[in-house]
């Protein structure tokens, strides 16, 4: 194998690995937040196709020189790849799999430009929609139930810029209270309370 050809198996390999690695960082970010605005979708559906026609030149390059050569180097370009595919179809069933489960229980926030949406699913997976005129912030995780209390897994479930609301809610007749004050207890007066709309399970 001459320098030229080692280093471009390098060059392949570790431009492999780059792209793999942005859209992994991507994939797995938003198995837990997903942003959307109203052009959000098309950018990112062509962000996610510019970056796999990207891996598969790599792919059809290194087959060709591969089948040519008969250098077994251009294996390793290959094998990013194809690990790359299979953890990304991986975690596209797991998400299929998480937002297939029946919701079990739901409550909302109406404001006059904002909103905020709780599910609860069958599966013990919980999903918050926090939208606003602009765009829509999807906050995914998982959940407990403690008698007539709700645990989130994440300590902040609409991000740490977003304050209202803590990881411990309370199920308060036909609300659900969503921020404790400095003392560990929930007021029913607060301004931000979610209203439920489907109770498919009792607290």
């Amino acid at each position: 194998m001459n320098r030229t050809i080692r280093n471009t198996i390098i060059i392949l390999t570790i431009f492999s690995l780059l792209i793999s690695g942005i859209v992994l960082d991507d994939e797995i970010r938003s198995f837990y937040q997903i942003e959307e605005g109203p052009i959000d979708g098309v950018l990112l559906s062509i962000y996610f196709l510019f970056m796999h026609a990207l891996l598969i030149g790599v792919v059809i390059y290194s087959m060709i020189q591969l089948l040519a050569r008969k250098i077994r180097g251009y294996l390793f370009p290959i094998a990013v790849c194809l690990i790359h595919t299979v953890i990304v179809i991986t975690l596209r069933i797991k998400l299929n799999i998480r937002e297939s489960s029946p919701v079990v229980f739901q409550a909302h926030y109406d404001g006059d430009i904002n909103g905020i949406t709780l599910y609860l699913r069958q599966n013990k997976t919980y999903k918050l929609s926090d939208y606003a005129v602009f765009g829509e912030t999807n906050n995914y995780g998982e959940y407990r139930m403690s008698g007539d209390t709700i645990l989130l897994s994440e300590k902040h479930p609409l991000g740490e810029d977003r304050v209202i609301m803590g990881n411990k809610l309370l199920v308060d007749n036909t609300f659900v209270l969503i921020k404790q004050d400095s003392k560990g207890n929930f007021k029913t007066d607060q301004p931000f309370k979610l209203r439920i709309v489907t109770q498919k399970r009792k607290f």
